[in-house]
């Protein structure tokens, strides 16, 4: 139902909760974090992308290199590279399942502060990928949502 204002009246204003401000303009990933990745990755190579685990990832070869999950970059590695890795600072094991998984560590924005840094985990993630066979197989379906479907007028 609408009401008139009168000329004094103030029209409504919609609050939300700061909670709720700060998650819808918050972003889900490190952007800066992603372009120094980006720059790392194209000296090394051919390599892809793409949105998974409320960030993004980047694959080589069709296989996950590593990523970013809020501030932290996730690496995949050997399981034997990542228990070494875990002993270093701004390290810990990837438990985005609630179980830590044996080759996937995350490595806190401290760990990565300098392009040094960076460069020496994103190479320890791309040499796995590469060592990997190819993917073959058929390419990953378009999901659902992308699909443009004809409205009833074209």
């Amino acid at each position: 139902m609408y009401r008139c204002l009168s000329s004094t009246e103030e029209p409504p204003t919609r609050t939300r909760s700061p909670e709720r401000a700060l998650s819808s303009n918050s972003m889900a990933y490190d952007l800066g974090l992603a372009d120094r990745i980006r720059m790392v990755l194209r000296r090394l190579g051919d390599f892809s992308e793409r949105k998974m685990f409320g960030g993004v990832a980047f694959l080589v070869n069709g296989h996950l290199c590593c990523g970013i999950v809020k501030s932290d970059l996730m690496l995949r590695l050997t399981p034997e590279i990542a228990s070494v890795a875990l002993g270093e600072p701004h390290t810990r094991p990837m438990d985005f399942t609630g179980k830590p998984m044996k080759s996937m560590i995350y490595v806190e924005a401290a760990g990565i502060d300098s392009d040094t840094s960076l460069e020496r985990w994103v190479r320890s993630a791309e040499q796995v990928a590469r060592a990997l066979p190819d993917k073959v197989g058929k390419p990953r379906e378009p999901s659902r949502k992308a699909i443009k479907r004809p409205g009833l007028w074209g």
